[in-house]
């Protein structure tokens, strides 16, 4: 192999770079970086946890299909994305312990940081019929994560394969931001607007490969149907 080129698995580098995204904005810490002995060992667990909640929340199993054999389990999977939800709440609660901890007397708070943050002051001293205010936040914050952290990998991967499969556009995308950005600067939020191919790019990849379906997954909860006659009486 040349030695100037250099194999790299991006699909892993865009899962970590995602994912830390969303627990900075949400937790204020980089829970991907590499720790002091240059294994990442607890990121890497964090990150197994999520992978395995999509794993199984996209399975299609039996008792989707015959309701009444749901209490089998068959294959175990259902009792497999309930230790894994587990996992999800112990991270998540040792998150929101720590922020309980910071904005205690001498905890060092200084005002709304991250999204846990503004959570809590925006929930505190209030009440809530159906549900605490822990319960609220936790819930809120770890969509957050869930929602943001694996749809916008998937679009990166996408994108980078549409661009490797179309080496013109690739070409002119390098051109466009050589032009704007240069080679000695990372690009930054105020360079977008002049970006306008490489906007035309991503816009490109959303027509062809959405992020996320269109709807979510129903689950009927009854018996009754209203048919399509009954409506147009109404």
């Amino acid at each position: 192999m040349n030695s100037r080129h250099v194999l790299v698995e991006m699909k892993q580098w865009f899962a970590d770079l995602t994912m830390n995204v969303m627990v900075k904005i949400v937790v204020g810490k980089r829970y991907f970086a590499v720790d002091a002995d240059g294994d990442g060992k607890e990121g890497r667990q964090f990150q197994k946890v999520f992978k395995d909640f999509f794993y199984f929340m996209g399975l299609f199993l039996v008792g989707d299909a015959i309701h009444f054999l749901q209490w089998l389990d068959l294959g175990g999977h259902e009792k497999a994305m309930k230790e894994a939800f587990k996992e999800m709440d112990s991270l998540i609660s040792e998150f929101l312990e720590e922020h309980r901890r910071r904005r205690e007397p001498g905890g060092g708070y200084k005002g709304d940081q991250d999204f846990m943050d503004a959570m809590l002051s925006t929930l505190q001293g209030r009440d809530f019929a159906d549900f605490d205010a822990e319960t609220i936040s936790k819930a809120t914050c770890l969509n957050m994560i869930v929602a943001g952290g694996d749809t916008p990998s998937v679009i990166l991967m996408w994108a980078l394969s549409l661009l490797m499969n179309n080496r013109h556009v690739l070409k002119k995308a390098q051109e466009e931001l050589e032009l704007h950005v240069g080679k000695e600067r990372q690009v930054e939020v105020s360079d977008i607007n002049k970006l306008f191919y490489l906007q035309a790019v991503i816009k490109e990849t959303l027509r062809l490969y959405p992020g996320s379906q269109l709807s979510g997954p129903r689950d009927l909860i009854g018996d009754e149907i209203i048919s399509s006659q009954k409506l147009s009486k109404q």
